[in-house]
């Protein structure tokens, strides 16, 4: 990915940290190409920025500020394995991925990503996955320390909106908007009992102990 597609201040932060980008469709058909190790990685959204204007959340206009190409900088994790962190995000399920749930609420709440229909989370699963292999961009910085995983992801996320991150964000009103439509949704699922027992994980998803998920900075809310 061309750094000169970025603005100046996106372009010289991602420079220093050396971060390098795939599409998702190019790291999930190749996932082995990046080393499944202690990182730092950043997920970027097609247009994400018009998706959550169309939703009247506050502040969108900021997200412009870090653009790569026609996508938006939305979640920083870091991970002691990062390539399968990754993927969780891509195509794994809302109960271990804080991307997934929030484009899901935006989903339930507005119709953001396809026409409306009623709620069949399974199938709404794999449409979400379909639709991350197209929009998605991730980025991954290699780190040799956990503590300099650490200092990078802080850093990211105090200097961006950073709307997908809820852990040791800033206060803003995006992200406290976007969270009562998170709230909203994983109420629903409690409600209707669609997480009452969790589906077996597919072999890649084992590769993610509770460490990681710890490290990704993802307590997810639905864990059983």
């Amino acid at each position: 990915m061309n750094y000169d597609d970025l603005n100046d201040d996106a372009k010289h932060w991602l420079r220093r940290e050396r971060f390098k980008f795939f599409t998702a469709g190019s790291f999930l058909g190749a996932a082995t190409q990046v080393r499944n190790t202690v990182g730092v990685y950043v997920i970027f959204l097609r247009n994400i920025s018009t998706l959550l204007s169309r939703a009247q959340l506050p502040d969108t206009h900021e997200l412009r500020k870090w653009s790569l190409r026609d996508c938006q900088h939305v979640y920083t994790g870091l991970s002691v394995a990062m390539r399968s962190r990754a993927v969780t995000h891509l195509c794994g399920d809302v109960r271990d991925s804080g991307v997934r749930q929030n484009l899901l609420a935006l989903q339930f709440c507005d119709s953001l990503l396809w026409d409306k229909d009623d709620l069949n989370l399974p199938v709404w699963e794999g449409r979400l996955s379909e639709w991350l292999v197209i929009n998605a961009l991730v980025g991954f910085r290699i780190c040799e320390a956990v503590g300099e995983v650490q200092k990078i992801e802080a850093e990211l996320i105090q200097k961006l909106p950073s709307p997908f991150n809820t852990e040791g964000n800033r206060t803003s009103s995006l992200v406290a908007s976007l969270s009562q439509k998170r709230e909203s949704f994983r109420q629903h699922l409690i409600t209707t009992q669609m997480l009452h027992r969790r589906r077996p994980k597919r072999p890649l998803q084992w590769l993610l102990g509770a460490t990681a998920n710890h490290l990704a900075g993802e307590q997810s809310e639905h864990s059983t």
